[in-house]
């Protein structure tokens, strides 16, 4: 799904990053895994947490780029995660 590509996605790019940074090449792959994890969760939790109220609430609104908005709007942003 789209968590998995986008965790797969950030580690490969951050791999060579982190070897030019880390000596350790498996501490250096350790750390771009746990980024990579936690930037497919911060970009994730905010859809997530829109559609679970779409689904319970489906006069919520239309959709993700309906509903996000005005999630942020009503409840703040910190109310996604």
């Amino acid at each position: 799904g789209v968590e998995g590509a986008m965790k797969f996605g950030v580690y490969e790019a951050l791999k060579p990053i982190s070897q030019k940074i880390i000596d350790s090449k498996a501490v250096a792959f350790l750390v771009a895994s746990v980024v990579a994890g936690a930037v497919a969760a911060v970009l994730l939790c905010p859809m997530e947490s829109t559609r679970i109220r779409l689904v319970s609430d489906p006069k919520f609104g239309k959709g993700l780029l309906d509903g996000l908005p005005k999630l942020i709007r009503e409840e703040g942003l910190m109310s996604t995660f």
